[in-house]
């Protein structure tokens, strides 16, 4: 099996478990297996799609980037599988997506953005408790004077409460980051 039709099988699967993810998303993890079963197999198309992009990358074949795109899971909050989703489907449609991966502090955000010229940053929350950092890293970015576009997502995200904390998108999952990021990067 090639290498693009290794990767094209692990989307499927990642695909499936997003869907399999958001059918039982108000369900407590430890309520129903099929959650778990889905958590687990993300996490695993996650790494097997890790191993084949980096097949492809040290055979020479380069993919012609839309544009970059920042995804953090904000400071206090540990909860990044849904971020990682959100990453390889992103980087399956071909945006190259720097990772500051999870409990990231507001000012590694903003640096990243700003030293990396990147106009879309994604913020992911799981825990109510959270989001207070998720507006503050918004804040953050406003303040620095950056000219990015936020999208936020995560279980307790709602598009009103996105507006509420100044984002300029949510998203429910991986596909709706999918159609903001050619909204916003083409």
């Amino acid at each position: 099996m090639s290498n693009a039709s290794q990767y094209k099988a692990m989307m499927d699967e990642v695909h499936a478990s997003a869907d399999l993810i958001g059918k039982v998303k108000g369900i407590p993890m430890e309520k129903t297996k099929k959650r778990g079963v889905a958590l687990r197999l993300a996490t695993a198309a996650c790494a097997g799609l890790d191993l084949i992009k980096k097949e492809i990358a040290a055979s020479g074949t380069r993919q012609v980037s839309k544009g970059r795109i920042i995804l953090a899971t904000v400071e206090g909050d540990i909860h990044d599988i849904g971020k990682n989703i959100v990453k390889v489907v992103l980087e399956n449609y071909g945006y190259d997506v720097l990772d500051l991966g999870r409990d990231v502090p507001v000012q590694t955000v903003v640096d990243a953005a700003v030293e990396n010229d990147v106009y879309l940053i994604g913020l992911s929350a799981l825990m109510t408790t959270t989001v207070p950092a998720m507006k503050a890293t918004i804040e953050a970015l406003r303040e620095a004077g950056h000219p990015c576009k936020i999208m936020v997502g995560g279980a307790v995200m709602t598009p009103e409460y996105a507006e509420e904390i100044g984002a300029d998108y949510s998203s429910k999952d991986a596909q709706g980051a999918v159609a903001i990021a050619k909204e916003v990067l083409g």
